[in-house]
């Protein structure tokens, strides 16, 4: 079996949103595929969810093996198939009840820890962090100035965390004017990490507009762009520092197909959400989601400069030229130091050992 093919939950079977078994089911399984399962309680402690789901492993022609329960491993013939349905039934049945009243033992038993751990005045949760009462404002003032140019929110995906969001500027200002280096010095210093996270990434929002003066222009420059990164992927996949199962989980791709066109349609119908490599579904912008978080200046502006070559690309190239544009073609056309350097320590330029930095 393949190794990406296998795999391995930390979190708890209570019930069945752990986010590897639910990419298995949604990337992985296809029909008539074989599914091993170790124990029926690594399915989900709850009897409702182990019959919901092995129903839709049923519907979607799935068979499904579980070692604890030998006749699921047995291959009768066609026409007994029925009586080996009866027993897998019966034995499921009695199984996920086990499961589910051991699943209520532990929480009762949970409980009652808690409770007499209250009494002692225990504390639960994290130990509280020694940053200053004042935070926000630290981080907002760090370049703000007289002009507002970044503010903090919270965001709902964060554990313990904030989300920096910069009004609009081009690349230049970026570059010349906003003092990236010294707002990610002071976040370091508050204790924060961006890269060294679960869940962090950098979202890079282009306004539409700047794609062309008509929404038919944009649509144009649009699907072009869609096209270079299905078709350039894996190289993608490289540059963002995501793994697959993450990328496919915050920024999953729309799939491959023999034209831009035919992508930006597979994207209209909105299968991902706003959890798309590039999501469409902001009025004004399109927003790059596929890269990983970063408090290392120098990623950060090597990403918006690929941002930016990509949307130059497809602004001044047809349709039959991107499909030609090969990625070391594309790389050929770049000059900007950053970008040429994160390329090289990324294996993506050219096939040199060269120092990489750490991200945080």
């Amino acid at each position: 079996m393949p190794e990406q093919n296998i795999i391995i939950d930390k979190a708890s079977g209570k019930d069945i949103e752990r986010d590897g078994y639910q990419y298995l089911k949604r990337q992985i399984l296809r029909k008539g595929d074989t599914l091993v399962i170790k124990e029926l309680d690594r399915l989900s402690r709850n009897k409702a969810d182990i019959k919901r789901e092995l129903e839709q492993f049923k519907d979607m022609e799935i068979r499904v093996k579980i070692l604890d329960i030998p006749t699921t491993l047995t291959d009768f013939p066609p026409e007994q198939a029925w009586v080996l349905e009866m027993i897998n039934a019966i034995l499921i049945e009695v199984l996920g009840a086990i499961a589910e009243n051991e699943r209520n033992k532990i929480r009762a038993r949970q409980r009652e820890g808690i409770a007499a751990a209250k009494k002692k005045n225990v504390r639960f949760g994290r130990p509280p962090k020694s940053l200053p009462q004042n935070w926000r404002q630290i981080m907002a003032d760090v370049r703000n100035g007289n002009n507002e140019h970044i503010y903090i929110k919270g965001d709902g995906s964060l554990d313990d965390g904030m989300e920096i969001v910069t009004h609009p500027m081009s690349l230049e200002y970026h570059k010349n004017d906003m003092k990236w280096q010294e707002v990610m010095q002071r976040a370091i210093s508050l204790g924060y990490r961006s890269h060294q996270t679960s869940t962090c990434g950098l979202h890079i929002h282009v306004n539409r507009n700047s794609l062309g003066d008509t929404h038919d222009e944009q649509e144009e420059v649009i699907s072009r762009i869609l096209y270079f990164v299905e078709h350039h992927w894996n190289e993608m996949l490289k540059f963002s520092r995501r793994s697959e199962y993450s990328m496919n989980r915050w920024a999953a791709r729309y799939g491959f197909e023999k034209t831009g066109r035919e992508i930006l349609d597979k994207a209209k119908k909105g299968n991902n959400g706003r959890y798309a490599a590039v999501n469409l579904m902001n009025w004004a912008t399109i927003e790059f989601r596929l890269f990983r978080g970063t408090l290392k200046y120098n990623t950060l502006i090597a990403a918006l400069e690929l941002v930016n070559a990509i949307c130059d690309l497809a602004i001044n190239l047809t349709d039959e030229g991107m499909s030609k544009m090969s990625w070391s073609e594309f790389v050929d056309t770049l000059h900007e130091p950053e970008l040429i350097q994160y390329l090289k320590e990324r294996k993506l330029y050219v096939n040199e050992d060269i120092a990489n930095e750490e991200d945080m």
